[in-house]
């Protein structure tokens, strides 16, 4: 889809655990970025002509009755908001056709062509069953499920989680589906560096798992709305227009989940000519669709069977039976059936939790696979000391470097406090997200728990060397994003007159809350400080198992309250940016080939139509 390739075009953007005003920052920056680039083009779509004719309408009457359908369902998402299940132990058939709609071989066909360019990395399945035949764990008859879905994918440039939570109703045969199925599902996705929430609908027949007949697919909502119709034709092959916006879009055949022949656009703001494809590859010759375009329009499309099962009646599918709404967001509970990740046996077991009195550390994954740049890139001689220090520091045992250990018995002063979480003074803090939440970014830091485990305290301050555990709840709130979690830290270093001084060690991991909109994350740092300001660079390696990938930061002073940020991930540069007591102000420079706009002005937080600004600055 148009708009989804927009979405996710845009490069994935810093999630730093202790400075969480960058991670605010650039999500902000970021979406507003892409959503002024979707409305320039969709004011274009709009008002420029686009191609007519039988091809780009609606095929049929059964394929406009589901659109009509579709479109006019009352509170789609109302139908996830269901409770209870049956006790079904699914086979793997019955569970792939519950969540993706096809047969366990095309669902892994699918997986390796994505692996060529993406790695995707699944982090856990779900399938609840409402009503229906499971016995012996597969599917007969009428069913509604629900289902939940959740991946981490990386490619060069963005990494991010996607989590679906999906309904189907619908018929089954031995697994696979059989007759008319309908499909609600909602996409949360943050590839792009903040959340976006989509609402999927879709409907058709099936013949002993393979589609027949038209199928429909509405994706988004509002102006940002496509339209996909699916129609299985001879000879495997597979007919698919789009609409966006209500007006034609894309056509284009498929053979076994290729594009072949002509990629037609019906826009000139979106293409100006089609493409030629020729087995899922572009051709520049366009002589090969050229010879094949005849043969491809001229198949007809698979019949469907009239002993089919349908759907009784699409005005009752809206008011199926349902227990009573959940309080919170909708989270179907793990069902008895969902599967477990198999142990790998070359993999070091994963670091256990360990009880104390005070608190216990999560699991943490082993982290041999980080990711370094190549340290030329990073122009710097601190750099080059510090990030060896850090990647070793990450593959110790970092359950038991982060359990918190009794020391002397201490009770700190705001200033101290805030020093040993934020590394600012508590004025300085209180400054920042002040700023911060100007831009309305809401911040949430809980009451901590801290833990002197040596260094010497008197008068709520501590005094010379020390080694600080603790732990804390943090929230943020930023539009649509929200993130909750609880950070679980080690801080070393020396304390002169109250205020850091000399080189500072910290190591910390964010373990995000259930539903939360963010991956755990595993990261250290060093810095150095001159009595409670910090004195050149400080370099961070954050570690994300979920999706394998690796953030390298370098701060760079310029004044007490002007920073700048050098972010790679996963080896590769991913942008700089300037910001001003938290707060992006300055020029931001992304490293993403694929985007139009790589250097963007932003002054207080919001991105400028020119640079006027940033070239006053001199950033």
């Amino acid at each position: 889809m148009m708009n989804r390739q927009l979405a996710i075009s845009l490069s994935s953007l810093l999630v730093l655990s202790s400075c969480a005003s960058w991670e605010a920052e650039h999500r902000e920056a970021v979406a507003r970025s892409s959503a002024h680039h979707w409305q320039k083009l969709m004011e274009q779509h709009h008002t420029q002509p686009t191609a007519s004719g039988p091809k780009w309408q609606m095929p049929d009457a059964q394929a406009e009755a589901y659109a009509n359908y579709l479109e006019q369902l009352p509170t789609p998402r109302r139908l996830l908001e269901v409770t209870g299940g049956k006790d079904c132990a699914l086979n793997e058939l019955s569970q792939t056709f519950v969540v993706h709609q096809q047969a366990p071989e095309l669902v892994e066909r699918q997986r390796k062509k994505t692996a060529k360019s993406v790695d995707v990395e699944q982090r856990g399945r779900t399938v609840t069953i409402i009503s229906g035949d499971c016995s012996l764990g597969e599917l007969n008859g009428p069913v509604t499920a629900l289902y939940t879905d959740n991946y981490y994918s990386q490619s060069q440039y963005i990494a991010g989680e996607t989590q679906f939570l999906g309904r189907i109703d619908g018929f089954f045969k031995k697994g696979r589906l059989h007759g008319e199925a309908r499909v609600i599902s909602i996409d949360k996705s943050n590839s792009s560096g903040n959340w976006r929430e989509s609402l999927m609908l879709k409907i058709g027949m099936f013949d002993n798992g393979s589609e027949v007949g038209p199928h429909l697919m509405i994706y988004g909502e509002g102006e940002n709305q496509v339209i996909t119709l699916t129609q299985s034709l001879q000879d495997n092959y597979v007919r698919m227009n789009s609409w966006m916006s209500g007006k034609p879009n894309t056509r284009f055949h498929m053979l076994n989940g290729e594009i072949e022949g002509w990629l037609e656009f019906a826009s000139s703001v979106l293409k100006d000519d089609p493409q030629c494809y020729r087995m899922g590859q572009k051709v520049e010759n366009p002589a090969y669709c050229q010879q094949v375009a005849p043969r491809l329009e001229q198949l007809m499309p698979v019949a469907v069977a009239a002993e089919l099962p349908r759907l009784a009646s699409f005005n009752e599918m809206d008011t199926i039976p349902a227990a009573a709404p959940r309080a919170a967001t909708p989270a179907v509970p793990a069902a008895p059936n969902a599967p477990t990740a198999p142990a790998n046996p070359t993999s070091p077991a994963p670091q256990q939790p360990i009880a104390q009195s005070t608190w216990s550390i999560p699991r943490i994954p082993d982290l041999n696979w980080l990711t370094m740049p190549n340290l030329k890139q990073l122009y710097s001689a601190r750099a080059n000391e510090y990030i060896p220090r850090l990647q070793q520091q990450l593959l110790t045992n970092m359950v038991q470097y982060l359990t918190p250990k009794a020391g002397p018995s201490c009770v700190l002063n705001d200033d101290s406090t805030s020093y040993l979480l934020f590394q600012l003074s508590k004025s300085d803090y209180e400054q920042q997200r002040n700023k911060q939440r100007s831009r309305n970014n809401v911040y949430t830091d809980g009451q901590p728990s801290i833990m002197v485990a040596e260094g010497a305290c008197e008068n709520g301050q501590l005094d010379g060397d020390f080694v600080v555990m603790f732990r804390y709840p943090h929230s943020l709130k930023m539009g649509a994003y929200q993130a909750s979690s609880n950070i679980y830290g080690r801080i070393e270093g020396t304390f002169v007159d109250g205020k850091l001084h000399g080189e500072i060690s910290r190591t910390w991991l964010t373990q995000h809350q259930p539903g939360s909109m963010g991956a755990t994350e595993i990261a250290a740092s060093l810095s150095i400080y001159q009595h409670g300001q910090r004195d050149g660079e400080e370099i961070h390696v954050i570690a994300i198992p979920n999706s394998r990938s690796t953030r390298v930061v370098k701060l760079t002073p310029y004044s007490v309250q002007r920073e700048k940020a050098d972010i790679w991930l996963n080896g590769r540069p991913q942008l700089s940016s300037m910001m001003n007591l938290g707060v992006i102000d300055g020029y931001v420079k992304y490293y993403d080939g694929s985007l139009s706009n790589l250097v963007q002005c932003f002054q207080d937080g919001i991105p400028q139509t020119n640079d006027n600004y940033c070239k006053q600055l001199g950033f």
